[in-house]
């Protein structure tokens, strides 16, 4: 039609609209299309779809390939009510999957435009070996890596199951967010076995380690930032539930930068200015208030820090008395000692 060397069984040849296009015209409501027949089979249907209200085409089996909706040329592959610009239904692998191919050796994906500006590229990096997401500007968001599956992000270089790369803060942070009120956390399994979790507990108000058997390991408070080691109700800086173990040395007071303590060790109770009571002031002392002098009473101790003691001032105090009692021995051991020579000289005069 229009040429007199036909290349098919029809050809149509024209200037262009309208005389280059070929109308196939139906009544109201009715369809009008194609139907391509190998031998005596009918093999595809391409048709306007009346019914449907868009352009379908569909096999042998009259099961839909593409259907494109007139209303708003939404695309539907393998369904006739697509539900954006390109919907694909299928019923697993392969048929719900779409493939994107390329040489060997060359990348193939898909790009995301806003306008005329290219905004994400999700295709697979052949140079790089893996899944590669990046913006704009072609900085990396997620890498996938072919060989072991390792996800990064900001990287194309992941060295863990998950590694997250950035310049600082906040781009090398990973935040886990909930909704007000409740949990966010990370769980470990081992297998199927959950080990580990570490999460913010909302209603204890803090974060929160506990075992498989949900034993408290840790525990830091959120609004003291006091820790606990089995309990989630620190009431100190750190606060212990059970036996502590230490194989080096504890160390007591100090500051950010120096050695200074709070208590110092009590040889002042050595010096001249230091007041030593005689045996009969701690007599005295005891029996009117029921402790050492040098000690902080049972009641004082309940009054300042409840059902716990303080054990660094027990420690000094304790030292103090030790000290005391030295100094009292020692004055002990001279007045014995002239008794004994008071004695010695009696007896002597006795034997005159």
């Amino acid at each position: 039609m229009g040429v007199t060397s036909p290349f098919a069984g029809l050809h149509v040849k024209g200037t262009g609209f309208p005389e280059s296009f070929l109308y196939l015209q139906s009544d109201a409501a009715a369809d009008a299309g194609l139907r391509i027949i190998e031998g005596d089979q009918t093999k595809w249907h391409i048709f306007n779809s009346s019914s449907a209200g868009g352009l379908q085409i569909w096999n042998s089996a009259i099961k839909s390939a593409i259907f494109c909706r007139q209303s708003d040329a939404f695309i539907g592959l393998g369904t006739t009510s697509p539900e954006s610009g390109l919907h694909l239904k299928g019923t697993g692998l392969p048929s719900a999957f779409m493939i994107a191919e390329s040489d060997a050796g060359q990348d193939a994906g898909i790009r995301f435009d806003e306008g005329t500006t290219a905004k994400w590229s999700v295709f697979n990096d052949a140079s790089a070996g893996g899944l590669q997401i990046y913006n704009t500007d072609a900085q990396t968001a997620i890498f996938c890596k072919q060989a072991n599956a390792y996800v990064g992000i900001r990287t194309t270089t992941p060295q863990a199951g998950l590694h997250l790369k950035g310049t600082g803060y906040p781009s090398a942070f990973f935040y886990i967010q909930s909704d007000a009120g409740q949990d966010a956390g990370m769980r470990f399994f081992e297998g199927t076995t959950a080990k580990w979790h570490i999460f913010n507990n909302s209603a204890a108000g803090g974060l929160h380690i506990y075992n498989n058997n949900v034993t408290t390991a840790i525990f830091a408070k959120q609004s003291t930032c006091f820790v606990g080691l089995g309990t989630t109700n620190p009431l100190f800086r750190l606060d212990v539930i059970g036996s502590i173990r230490a194989t080096g040395s504890v160390y007591y007071g100090g500051s950010e930068g120096t050695g200074a303590t709070a208590y110092s060790k009590p040889d002042y109770v050595f010096g001249e200015s230091y007041n030593v009571m005689e045996i009969d002031e701690v007599e005295e002392f005891l029996q009117r208030e029921n402790h050492l002098p040098w000690i902080t009473s049972a009641e004082k101790e309940k009054q300042e820090n409840g059902n716990v003691t303080n054990m660094t001032r027990m420690a000094f105090e304790t030292v103090e008395t030790i000290e005391n009692l030295q100094l009292q021995i020692i004055e002990q051991r001279k007045l014995i000692r002239e008794l004994e020579a008071r004695l010695k000289k009696l007896e002597a005069k006795g034997r005159r």
